[in-house]
């Protein structure tokens, strides 16, 4: 089935999916007539904005397909089991399933193997200290340099305490009508219709969530009393939001940090605006993504991201990483992609995976038919089968092994952890820039002194198109730049 559709001219433009979302986004914040933090249920119910706009989004994305080309719509619904129940009129599959996992036997062991670690340290922990949990490399060094340090806690150990008693949903509340409401207005006024099996399913989505916030906030606070001054974690969005949100509405400080390759360089920064919302101090890796941050964060703010105090750690003192020459005859290249999805909404709305594989399928063909060997390395989160013959899937295991078996490199996004580590090796890197994550012009000067930029443009139907001179120029030009700025000016800490 995917086969017969990945050929098919995609009939959604990206650029309605972004001012979509705007506007929802704009119309949702008007709900709220007071500071959501004020109480439980206000919270609970923003801290839904970014899960829910993903969904709406989706619900938007296919009810376009599904006017324009419905033979398509019947084959991407029919693609993939999880597709299909997740978008459910009834249920709320991705809170089912999470709670089921709770319940799991495997769940429960992994729980008792860490619990049984740390139940002597955690009965004498005084919750009013830091807590941290899910630490990346930027937590582990604001570890290192703070002499105040948190408790490092499993998250695990929070989790398992909390949806025993698993309340029912309102799906009739007032508010969560105007957002259906809004999503509604909106799709009309792009010339698409939701139908009622998709308001449901989105009415559910929102009203699950906010309820199973609601239990994961009463439920720790029963059993903990207070909450910690302080949570470190690298996002505050799901699955984290749950307990960011019990320490946030009883009184505790988020404190996020970067992670990944940031969004330092990026000139809207669009992944990065709700971890301002949802958090109350987030640190980043150096003071040139700081001050990147700060203008967006004014330019952008939804509702109460302002307030969120943007740091860098005060004390390292980090020097910068020299050049380094690369002198490799090119011969063997992995395509690192971004995940096959089936939506457009990850990394601030990148394209569908259908799309991401037919770039792919089609750069195998420029590079094989100018006798490179290519192996395409499919992301781990992906959540569409893959259409690549297994003779093209690299098995090189860690990303750092990338390095050692490859002499060049493609990304379709620099906005993944592997080019994060790439970045850092001697290797040739090309970046096939399809303009969903747009960098800001001093920082794409600098990325093109390391890395051979394609600009990839899309034809009259809309479709990327990848022209074979520019592919093969570019791989002749990597080989000569190995200028790190761009990596010493937003990811060296």
């Amino acid at each position: 089935m995917l086969n017969s559709i990945i050929n098919i001219e995609w009939p959604v433009n990206n650029s309605i999916l972004i001012d979509f979302r705007n506007k929802i986004i704009s119309d949702w914040i008007k709900i709220f007539n007071k500071d959501p933090l004020n109480d439980v249920d206000s919270y609970t119910l923003y801290i839904t904005f970014s899960s829910a706009i993903n969904r709406a989004l989706i619900l938007f994305e296919l009810s376009i397909i599904r006017k324009k080309n419905y033979d398509m719509y019947l084959s991407l619904y029919n693609l993939h089991n999880q597709f299909k129940e997740i978008l459910s009129p009834d249920r709320n599959v991705i809170l089912e399933n999470y709670i089921k996992s709770l319940n799991s036997s495997w769940f429960k062991k992994l729980i008792k193997v860490q619990i049984t670690q740390f139940k002597k340290i955690i009965n004498k922990i005084d919750l009013n200290t830091k807590i941290c949990f899910r630490n990346t490399q930027l937590i582990n060094k604001h570890i290192d340099y703070t002499e105040d340090k948190p408790f490092i806690i499993p998250a695990e150990y929070f989790l398992f305490f909390n949806l025993n008693k698993y309340n029912k949903e309102n799906h009739n509340d007032k508010k969560i009508k105007l957002m259906i409401d809004a999503v509604i207005s909106r799709s009309l006024e792009f010339g698409s219709n939701l139908t009622n099996d998709e308001i449901s399913n989105l009415k559910i989505y929102i009203s699950s969530y906010q309820s199973t916030h609601k239990n994961f906030i009463y439920s720790l606070q029963k059993k903990y009393k207070n909450p910690p001054s302080e949570l470190w974690l690298f996002s505050p969005q799901p699955m984290q939001s749950f307990i960011a949100s019990w320490v946030r509405t009883f009184g505790g400080n988020v404190i996020s940090h970067e992670h990944g390759s940031g969004e330092g360089w990026s000139k809207n920064a669009l992944d990065s605006l709700f971890d301002f919302e949802y958090s109350d101090e987030f640190f980043c890796y150096t003071n040139s993504n700081k001050k990147n941050y700060k203008k967006i964060q004014i330019k952008n703010n939804i509702l109460i991201g302002s307030r969120c105090k943007i740091k860098t750690l005060k004390n390292p003192q980090f020097s910068s990483l020299n050049k380094s020459k690369i002198n490799k005859k090119i011969k063997k290249i992995c395509i690192v992609g971004g995940s096959y999805r089936y939506d457009s909404i990850l990394y601030s709305i990148q394209p569908h995976g259908l799309i991401l594989m037919k770039i792919h399928l089609n750069l195998i063909e420029i590079l094989e038919k100018n006798n490179f060997e290519v192996f395409v390395r499919p992301h781990p989160e992906n959540l569409l089968p893959n259409i690549f013959h297994k003779k093209n899937i690299d098995s090189s295991g860690s990303i750092d092994n990338v390095f050692l078996n490859y002499d060049s490199v493609f990304f379709d996004t620099i906005q993944t952890t592997a080019f994060y580590t790439l970045l850092r090796k001697n290797i040739s890197i090309n970046i096939l820039d399809l303009g969903t994550n747009e960098l800001n012009s001093l920082s794409r000067e600098m990325l093109a002194k390391r890395c051979s930029i394609i600009n990839v443009k899309k034809n009259n139907s809309g479709n990327f198109e990848l022209n074979e001179n520019d592919i093969i120029n570019s791989i002749d030009k990597s080989i000569l730049l190995s200028d790190n700025e761009f990596m010493n000016e937003h990811m060296n800490y």
